[in-house]
């Protein structure tokens, strides 16, 4: 029979947030350099296509933000669940603790 069981390691969980924290920034920052660099262009680039090109990429740039925003919830959420793992564990072995000397 298959055992059902389920081992989390608030460590883990802190490493894999900084990770997803990680990639939020890069997403970020990747964005501004773009930014930056179309800004550049809109001097010198004036066309239909540039417009369409234009709207496409605020688009898709607010839906980048929005998936930096959710890594970033998905980031203290993993934060939040390993505090909760450690508290629970702690307070799981001080009443182990304190059932073994009664």
């Amino acid at each position: 029979m298959a055992e059902n069981k389920m081992e989390m390691d608030p460590e883990v969980l802190r490493t894999t947030a900084r990770k997803v924290e990680t990639s939020a920034g890069d997403v970020r920052k990747e964005l501004k350099r773009f930014t930056s660099v179309i800004e550049g262009l809109s001097s010198t680039w004036s066309s239909e296509v540039k417009d369409r090109f234009l709207q496409n990429y605020q688009k898709d740039r607010a839906a980048l933000l929005e998936m930096a925003e959710q890594y970033t919830e998905v980031a203290e959420g993993l934060l939040g669940i390993a505090d909760e793992l450690e508290q629970t564990e702690e307070e799981i072995s001080s009443q182990i603790r304190a059932a073994a000397k009664s």
